[in-house]
C-alpha cells in the first residue's frame, strides 16, 4: 500500500520537534510493514530537494504551503524523480 503524507516539516529539518517524531516513528512502524511512505514537505536551507530517510520518501518543495497544491500530481505516482 503507498501513503502520501503532507507535512510542514520534515524528521531531518533542523526544526523539527514533537510532530516530526511522530511522523519518523509511524513512518518506520509502516516501512517495516512493507508499506511505500513518501512525505511531501517544505525546504529548509542546505535540505535536499528529494531524499530517503529510514525507507521513508521526502520530497520538499520550495514553500510550506507547496505540498498541498502539489499533492494532487503527487497521488498517482509516489515515485522519487
Amino acid at each position: 500500500m503507498k501513503i502520501l503524507w503532507l507535512a510542514h516539516r520534515d524528521p531531518l529539518n533542523p526544526k523539527a520537534g514533537g510532530a516530526e517524531l511522530i511522523i519518523k516513528e509511524v513512518g518506520l512502524r509502516l516501512a517495516i510493514e512493507h508499506y511505500d511512505l513518501a512525505i511531501l514537505t517544505g525546504v529548509w536551507e542546505g535540505a535536499k530537494k528529494e531524499e530517503i530517510y529510514c525507507w521513508i520518501k521526502i520530497k520538499r518543495f520550495e514553500y510550506r504551503a507547496d505540498p498541498h497544491f502539489a499533492a494532487p500530481s503527487n497521488c498517482s505516482s509516489m515515485t522519487m524523480t
